[in-house]
Formats: C-alpha cells, sequence, structure tokens
C-alpha cells in the first residue's frame, strides 16, 4: 500500500506532460510502422501479374508473420527492461534504433528486393516488441488509477490514428509514384529523428524492480508471470481477450486487403477500408475511455464483443456495396475499441507495481503468439485450403460469439455490469465523489444508506472494482433480481434464518473481506420509505468486522429518493422517473477503523449526506425559473385560491404574474428591494412572484409591528414605495414614510393585448428568454437574495434575515423529499408572507414544487377557515401552537378530514396540545425547528 501511495504522490502535471509526449511518440511509430509496411505490400504485389495470386497471398503471410515473431522472441525480454530500467529511458533508446532501421528502409524499398524490404519488417519489429512493454506500462506511472481506462482510450486514438494516416498515406505513395516510391523514404527517417527528440520529453519515473535479471530462456518467467496472473479471474480472462482481439486485429489486415483485391479495388481504395476500420477504433477506443467514467468499465466488454461478432457476420454473409462496406468497418472499429479499452486497462491495473513490466511484456508475447497464429490461419485457409475473404469474415464472427458465451460463463458478473452500465448511462446519470478513498486492493467493508432497490447499480457504477453485495433473502428470490444476483455472487441473509444461517452468511461475507475483496451491506437493512431518509443502521456490521483488518468506508447515496425504484409516492416500481437521464451522487467517505460501531458509521454516512446536498445547486432553479417551469407542468391544476373566491390555475398564476411585472415596472423603476404589505391572498402571492419574476428582493412588511418599526423595515432597505391593498390601508391607517400604494388599482382592467401578450410569454416563451425579458436583462442568479424577512422587533429595531433563492428552494427541496408530497396535496396558507414558514411553504411551496395553496388573511377566523379546508380540500396544515389551540376549539373533526398532515413553529408545542389536537382530529401535530437565518 506504501508503494501505492508512492506511486500516485508521483503523479503530477509534469507526469501529464510525459503522458502527451508518450501520445505523440506512439503515433509517430505507428505512422512509420504501417507508412512502411504498406509500401512494402504493395510494391511486392503490384510487382505481380494477375496469374501470381498464391505468390500474392503467401507474401501477405509472410510480412505478418515476419512483423509478429519478434514479439514472440522479445517481448519477455523487453518487458524485464521495463522494469529493470526506468520506463522513459527505454522508450528513447528504441527510438534511436528505429533511426537507423529507417535508413535501412529507404535502401531496401530503392532495391524492390522482397527479400530486402522483409528483413527491414522484421528489424522495425523487433524495435516495437521492445518499445510496447515500456510504452503501456509507463501509463500506470503517468496516470492515476481512475484515468487509466481514459489513458488507453487516448493511446488507442493515437496507435489507431497513426494506423489509418500510416495505411492511407502508403495508398496514396503508392499509387502516385509507382516503382519510384523509394524517393518518399526520407519521410520516414526525418519522423524517427522526430519521435525521438519528443521522446525525451516523457517522465522519467526510478525503476520500478532494478534488479531484476534479464533472462535468455524466458519460459520459466514466462508460466511463472501467467501463474501470477491466473490467480485473479479478471486478469487472467483479460490477457485472454487481448490475444483474441489482436488475432483478429492481425487476420483482418490481409484479410481486408485481399477483400479488396476480390472486389478490384484501387490500393487507394483498400487504404480507405483499412483507414475505416482505424477510424471507427478510434472513436471506440476514445468513447470507452469516457464512457468509463473515471474507472475501468469492464461492463462494456460483451458489448463490443458482441459488436464485433455481428458486423463480422454481415461482412460474410451479404454483398455489400463500398460505402456500406467502410460503414460496416467504422462500426466494426469501434466495437473493437469498446472491447480493447478496458481489456488493456485491466491489463495494466491488476498487476502487482513490480510485475507491471513483467505481466504485460508476458501479455504482449501471447499477442505476438497469436498474431503469429493468425499468419498461419491466413495461409491455411486462403493458401491452402482456398477459403475466400467473405468466408473468413463470418468464420470470425461466429468464433467470436461462441468466446463470448464462453466468457461470459466464466465472469458472469461482466454481463452484469454491462446491463447495469446500460442503465447508468440512458435512465441515470451516476456522479462520485471521494472515489480516491476506496482502496484499490484489498479488502474493504462498504456501508451505504438504502433508498430503493436499484441502489447495489449506483455502488457498482461508481468503481472498477468487483463488489459483493449482502442482500435480504426476498429481494434476492425475486424472479427478476436473482439471475442478476448470482451474476454478481451477492450474499443472501435474513433476519429470520436461524442463528446458525445467519452467522454462516455473516462468515461469508467476512471471509470475502479477509480474500481482499469489496464487501457491501446496507446497514439500514432495509429501503428508506421516509423521504429518503437514513434510518438506524443495524449492528450486524460489527459481527462481520470481528477479527479483520480491512477498513470500513462509509457510502452515501444521494438524490435516489424520487427514482423510479424508490418508495416515492408510496410505490416502487410504476412511476414516471422526474427526469431522464436521472442523477444520482455516490459519496465515499474516509475509510474508518475496523473496531467503528455502526452509530459511528452512520454518523458519518449522514455528513456525508450533507456534503452532497451542495453538490445538487448546479441542478437548482432561482424561484422564478422554477416557476414558470412548474406552471407548464400543471398548466391547468390549482395554483392559488383564498377565501373571497378567486382561484387560478397554475397558467393564469403565470400570465397573471406577467401581466403585474408590466404594470409595476414603473413603480418599482430603480428600485432592488421592493416593500409588500399584503395579508396571505392571491393578490399578495401574485405580488410576490412578480417582483421575482422582475429580479427584485421582495420585502413582506409586517404589518403587527408599530408605525416605528415598519418604517424602520423600509428604511433600511430603501424602499420607494410599498405596495398594498385598499382594505390593509384603510383598515392600518400607518404611514411607512413613504407612498402606499393599492394593488386595486395598479392590477385593474387588464387589456385584450395585455392579455394576449401574458399568454403568448407564458405558453411559448423559452425560459431564460421570458425571465431575461421580465427583468429587464438582469435575471437573478441562485446566490440572490430572494426576499428579506424581519424579526417581530422586540429586542429593538427589526432584523432583517438576507434569504438567498438558494436558501429558500433547497429549503422547500428538502420538505418536499421529507413529506413526499404529490399533486393532489394543497397547503392551508393562514401563516402570513413575512413569517419565514409563510413565505416558504405556502408561497414558494406551489411555485416550486407544483402543491397548490388557499389563503385566508386572518389565521383566527376559525370559522372561514373551517370553510376553506373542505372546500378546497386543503390536506397541509402550517399554523403557530397559539393557532392549533384556536382550530382545537373552532373547527369540527369532519371538517378537518382531508387535512393528512399538521406541522407548527415559531412557538413550542405544549405536549397536552398535541395530545388533544390528535385525540379530536387523528393527527399527531408535528413541531418544526429553526429559525429565520436558516430558510
Amino acid at each position: 500500500m506504501h508503494a501505492e501511495q508512492q506511486r500516485i504522490s508521483s503523479i503530477g502535471p509534469e507526469s501529464l506532460k510525459g503522458f502527451w509526449a508518450l501520445f505523440l511518440v506512439q503515433y509517430q511509430g505507428a505512422f512509420s510502422d504501417n507508412l512502411f509496411k504498406f509500401l512494402v505490400i504493395f510494391s511486392s504485389i503490384n510487382s505481380l501479374g494477375v496469374e501470381q495470386d498464391a505468390l500474392r497471398d503467401f507474401r501477405l503471410f509472410l510480412i505478418v508473420a515476419v512483423f509478429a515473431l519478434p514479439f514472440i522472441f522479445f517481448s519477455m525480454a523487453a518487458g524485464c527492461l521495463a522494469d529493470r530500467y526506468s520506463k522513459g529511458r527505454v522508450i528513447t533508446w528504441t527510438k534511436r534504433l528505429e533511426i537507423g532501421i529507417m535508413i535501412l528502409g529507404v535502401f531496401a524499398l530503392k532495391s524492390g528486393e522482397f527479400n530486402y524490404m522483409l528483413g527491414v519488417i522484421l528489424l522495425m519489429s523487433i524495435q516495437s516488441a521492445i518499445f510496447s512493454p515500456a510504452k503501456y506500462a509507463s501509463l500506470p506511472e503517468l496516470l492515476p488509477n481512475e484515468k487509466l481506462s481514459w489513458g488507453n482510450g487516448v493511446i488507442g486514438l493515437g496507435t489507431f490514428g497513426g494506423i489509418i494516416a500510416g495505411g492511407t498515406v502508403a495508398g496514396l505513395l503508392s499509387s502516385w509514384f509507382k516503382e519510384d516510391v523509394w524517393q518518399c523514404g526520407g519521410i520516414l527517417v526525418i519522423l524517427a529523428v522526430a519521435g525521438t527528440i519528443v521522446s525525451r520529453w516523457i517522465t522519467r519515473h526510478p525503476a520500478a524492480s532494478p534488479g531484476k535479471r534479464i533472462k535468455i530462456n524466458f519460459i520459466g518467467d514466462l508460466i511463472h508471470n501467467l501463474k501470477e496472473a491466473g490467480k485473479s479471474r479478471v486478469l487472467g480472462l483479460a490477457i485472454v481477450g487481448s490475444i483474441y482481439f489482436w488475432l483478429i486485429a492481425a487476420l483482418y489486415e490481409p484479410t481486408l486487403v485481399v477483400f479488396g483485391k476480390d472486389l478490384e479495388l484501387t490500393d487507394f481504395q483498400i487504404s480507405l477500408m483499412r483507414a475505416c476500420l482505424a477510424i471507427g477504433i478510434s472513436i471506440g477506443s476514445v468513447s470507452a475511455g469516457y464512457l468509463s467514467q473515471n474507472k475501468v468499465e469492464y461492463g462494456l466488454i460483451p458489448l463490443g464483443s458482441l459488436g464485433l461478432a455481428i458486423c463480422s457476420i454481415v461482412l460474410g454473409f451479404f454483398d455489400l456495396s463500398f460505402v456500406q462496406i467502410s460503414f460496416l468497418l467504422v462500426c466494426l472499429g469501434i466495437s473493437g475499441g469498446f472491447f480493447n479499452v478496458p481489456v488493456s486497462a485491466l491489463i495494466q491495473k491488476l498487476p502487482a507495481r513490480k510485475d507491471k513490466g513483467s505481466v504485460i511484456a508476458a501479455n504482449g508475447w501471447l499477442t505476438a503468439l497469436a498474431m503469429g497464429l493468425a499468419a498461419l490461419i491466413f495461409y491455411l485457409f486462403k493458401v491452402q485450403l482456398g477459403i475466400d475473404a467473405k468466408a473468413m469474415f463470418w468464420v470470425i464472427g461466429l468464433t467470436t460469439i461462441a468466446g463470448t458465451i464462453y466468457a461470459v460463463w466464466l465472469v458472469p458478473d461482466s454481463l452484469a455490469r454491462f446491463v447495469l452500465w446500460a442503465l447508468t448511462n440512458t435512465l441515470y446519470r451516476v456522479k462520485v465523489l471521494g472515489r480516491n478513498n476506496l482502496p484499490e486492493r484489498g479488502g474493504a467493508l462498504l456501508a451505504s444508506n438504502h433508498i430503493s432497490l436499484a441502489d447495489a447499480l449506483f455502488v457498482i457504477a461508481s468503481t472498477g472494482r468487483r463488489i459483493r453485495f449482502i442482500m435480504h433473502r426476498d429481494q434476492f428470490n425475486r424472479w427478476w433480481v436473482k439471475p442478476i444476483a448470482k451474476m454478481l455472487r451477492v450474499i443472501p441473509i435474513a433476519s429470520d434464518f436461524g442463528p446458525k444461517e445467519l452467522l454462516k452468511s455473516l462468515k461469508k461475507a467476512s471471509d470475502c473481506l479477509k480474500d481482499g475483496e469489496l464487501v457491501c451491506i446496507f446497514a439500514e437493512g432495509q429501503i428508506s420509505r421516509i423521504g429518503g431518509q437514513t434510518l438506524a443502521f443495524q449492528k450486524g456490521m460489527e459481527l462481520i468486522m470481528r477479527k479483520q483488518d480491512a477498513p470500513i468506508i462509509p457510502v452515501h447515496l444521494d438524490n435516489v429518493w424520487g427514482s423510479i425504484f424508490s418508495f416515492h409516492q408510496k410505490k416502487v416500481y410504476w412511476k414516471v422517473p422526474r427526469q431522464i437521464p436521472y442523477p444520482v451522487t455516490v459519496s465515499y467517505g474516509k475509510p474508518m477503523p475496523t473496531d467503528s460501531s455502526h452509530t459511528e458509521v452512520r454518523r458519518e454516512v449522514v455528513a456525508l449526506g450533507a456534503d452532497a446536498w451542495a453538490q445538487r445547486k448546479g441542478r437548482i432553479s432561482t424561484i422564478g425559473r422554477a416557476f414558470v417551469r412548474t406552471a407548464r407542468r400543471a398548466r391547468t391544476r390549482m395554483a392559488f385560491a383564498d377565501s373571497s373566491g378567486k382561484k387560478l390555475s397554475y397558467m393564469r398564476a403565470l400570465m397573471g404574474s406577467i401581466i403585474l411585472t408590466k404594470r409595476l415596472r414603473k413603480e418599482w423603476d430603480g428600485q432592488q428591494k421592493v416593500g409588500i404589505l399584503i395579508p396571505p391572498s392571491v393578490g399578495g402571492a401574485l405580488t410576490n412572484l412578480a417582483g421575482i419574476l422582475m429580479g427584485k428582493t421582495v420585502v413582506n412588511l409586517n404589518y403587527t409591528l408599530s408605525e416605528e418599526g415598519i418604517r424602520s423595515c423600509v428604511e433600511q432597505c430603501d424602499i420607494k414605495c410599498v405596495i398594498s391593498s385598499e382594505k390593509v390601508i384603510r383598515k392600518l391607517k400607518i404611514d411607512p414614510g413613504v407612498p402606499m400604494l393599492a394593488l386595486e388599482d395598479i392590477a385593474k382592467d387588464p387589456s385584450l393585448i395585455e392579455k394576449i401578450s401574458a399568454a403568448l410569454l407564458a405558453y411559448l416563451c423559452p425560459r431564460g428568454i421570458l425571465l431575461n425579458k421580465l427583468s429587464e436583462g438582469n435575471p437573478a442568479s441562485l446566490d440572490d437574495i430572494a426576499t428579506i424577512i424581519f424579526s417581530s422587533g422586540s429586542t429593538g429595531e427589526p432584523k432583517g434575515a438576507m434569504l438567498s433563492h438558494y436558501n429558500i428552494v433547497s429549503n422547500m427541496m428538502q420538505l418536499n423529499q421529507a413529506y413526499d408530497f404529490n399533486r393532489d396535496d394543497r397547503f392551508l396558507g393562514v401563516l402570513p408572507f413575512f413569517h419565514s414558514l409563510g413565505f416558504t411553504a405556502t408561497l414558494i411551496g406551489p411555485a416550486v414544487i407544483g402543491v397548490g395553496a388557499a389563503y385566508h388573511p386572518l389565521p383566527t377566523d376559525t370559522r372561514s377557515i373551517s370553510k376553506l379546508i373542505p372546500h378546497y380540500k386543503l390536506t397541509l396544515l402550517l399554523a403557530t401552537p397559539t393557532f392549533l389551540q384556536l382550530y382545537l376549539r373552532g373547527i369540527k373533526p369532519e371538517q378537518m378530514q382531508t387535512i393528512n398532515l399538521v406541522v407548527v413553529g415559531a412557538e413550542k408545542l405544549p405536549q397536552r396540545l398535541a395530545v388533544a389536537f390528535e385525540e379530536k382530529f387523528g393527527l399527531q401535530p408535528l413541531e418544526a425547528y429553526g429559525c429565520t437565518e436558516c430558510s
């Protein structure tokens, strides 16, 4: 572990610079190799007559075989070199060697002798065989583990980009220069010199194993390395996958040339076909690196394998045009990239650091053997048996299908990971925090909260390591879960097991930890049904960790509540997702000691949840933006009503707010903070929303304050006028020190043009443009102040709490998650808008989450309130204990039948009042805690 930490600490900006130098060197090498090789192929084939097809195929066989032989004989020694010496230094040595080889290549091309050119290909292949292990073993030194898939994708892009360019340029030069193609040889020498210079920029790291001996007889080392690799089934199968990939790649190369000649294509068209294949591999490599999302995602391997098989079979069975063939080759290449990138990343990641070079070299040796075997297969099929290219394609396809089935049978979780990868890249979008807290090797117990049936999916998607889950037996036995659970080697457990069976299951989990595996337990023992709240953790995890030397990793799943498989809306399966893809955050905490108690672990998980909430900020809208979205989704649903008989749907509320913004623009011109003195009502709600849509800070003045208190609030906010209502102005008879304007005068008699304009804006105008227009180019941001809530002034002058859009909207989202509101819920709005609970829940709640509200200006008027509740079928009552006492006396139980949630705040709830209220109405009031500044 110390060596691993040392490696990670050495990776910095200089290493990333070295990685890009390696990319350029790799690109140049692939370009030069393919340019020379295909110049030789076209030169040697074009010099033959039509009747010499057998000799043509034999020469192709020789070129493929000779290119593969050095990898067989030199790969193991090259791997030892990569471990014994600095890999960057080994790369520079090989590039210097390339300069001399390319000079010889120029003379060989000029001579036109096939044997001379073949000899240079042999030397070129020796140089590549020495270069290859150092190149791939450098990646873990230049990149952190989470970037290995990305790095392999980029290196794959360089490799096959070089192949594309080299093969295509060779076809062009062969068509242009014909027998004088040797004149282009100087390009190869110049490129070799450039590659040597760039190789010096590759970051030099110390040798991984300076004492390693280089043996001439490498068979013993090869067997040892393969035995070590075979201890990990995944690593062993990754090596087999790499061998097979390069076998079919080597088989495709001469087969495509013959296929093109059979179709009577030109050298340039054949080069284009190869280019299409290489372009596809480049796209697939980069895409696989991106889709792996900072981990090694071996769930992509079955997808790539299936694509290789289908494309090969279609090529073999159907007569296709040149364009169709080219498109199919691109698809084939993309599949190859999906297959090869995770395979290569696994081979680089899984071996111990001191053995990386040797294991990679062993893989290179076997790969070279496979490439040599490909040459032999081509020779036998084409030259000896006379099988045409199309038949070879479908043989490759059928063989790939058989190999895929066998590999999935050996490592079934690769198929499960593919299914889960597909889900997490379509229905879900998983973000991972603290991934570095997961150990790269060794056992650890992952202790997670449990919010939905899909939680295991999110944990799997967050890491490339294999995980053994502990699952309740009832879930394990579901018909659609059991096949995937078996693939993932889930450990079933249940509280109703007998003591022996229970201990046996726990011991199995404990043994997995000792074997160095990751084990995940959803420590609550059940799925949360209360707004995604984290329940108490069970003690089973403590039994698993007895006599262990592995850490506990706290895990938190955030924003899962509300997804398809959570208990949101009290149903698990049949829900329409809020959005697709649905964002989920997986957070990993720092490793905890083995003897940590279940309560300590829960505390850390909850803390991770608090940190994860802050990550939602980028997905949260301002109040105005959220109101427009809600109004368009719930157009005809009731938004606001009041005891005067006014009732507005969401779309009518949005249109009314838009009209008010235009009417109030003159009155509020030059003011950022605007004063409102209107009791809870439809008019008060629309005035507040109009101010918010205009980007203003709305200040609802406390009409229970003295005139001096109100004036203090006005002066502190530099308010120039106060919007009120005629009734309030007549009743209060106060002078706030600024003009008081009646809303009835401002909002009366909107014209037909105003209504049509508001309707067009409400229905058709994009949200961003609408908010920009209503705010005159200055729309509010999340951190802008949405409102100022003043205290009652009991300890002096009233003090204002400045609340941002983020404060209020996130608060409302938290309330929504905790109480699980639905579209049929409606608030009783009796708390004034100058109260933080009244403003947040009964005004902003409807605007943000689509829960309607019915208002009454007098919270003590039990007679009117008792009629309002059944009339609008209100379900949510927010009040103070003082008001609750009045409702206990003045409202009958049958008038409260629709209410299903009662929340009180601002005062302490007496126990006797809570008991009396529950006895009469069958509802237990919930006491809310908080303060205005934290709203």
